[in-house]
């Protein structure tokens, strides 16, 4: 998984072929979740990677509720299953996964180990 940004502007993600495009607040996000992947990194892989809504959104730049943090993750996700279907890849990859009561996390790194 590759990233390219400069600081306070949207970036490139390109995971395998997949590239997307997000823009600042969306990219803080998924930097947010690709720390918490590489923070935890001794734990279990089941548990490793998980942030709920309450401890993302005071690390967030951007003020954001929780509605405005699930609506960024839905499109985060579709942005990366139209990119997938584009170039002939699963239609229904995720770059985010979500668990009632548990929070989020970046479900490509754990499809990949």
């Amino acid at each position: 998984m590759n990233k390219i940004r400069k600081p306070g502007q949207g970036g490139f993600i390109a995971v395998g072929e997949v590239v997307i495009d997000l823009p600042p607040t969306k990219m803080e996000l998924f930097e947010l979740l690709l720390n918490a992947y590489e923070q935890d990194k001794d734990m279990p892989p089941e548990m490793r990677g998980w942030r709920s809504a309450k401890e993302i959104i005071p690390e967030l730049f951007y003020p954001v509720e929780v509605e405005s943090l699930r609506r960024a993750v839905s499109i985060i996700n579709k942005k990366f299953k139209q990119a997938s279907q584009r170039l002939g890849l699963d239609p229904l990859a995720v770059l985010i996964e979500s668990k009632r009561g548990i929070g989020y996390r970046l479900k490509y790194l754990f499809d990949q180990e």
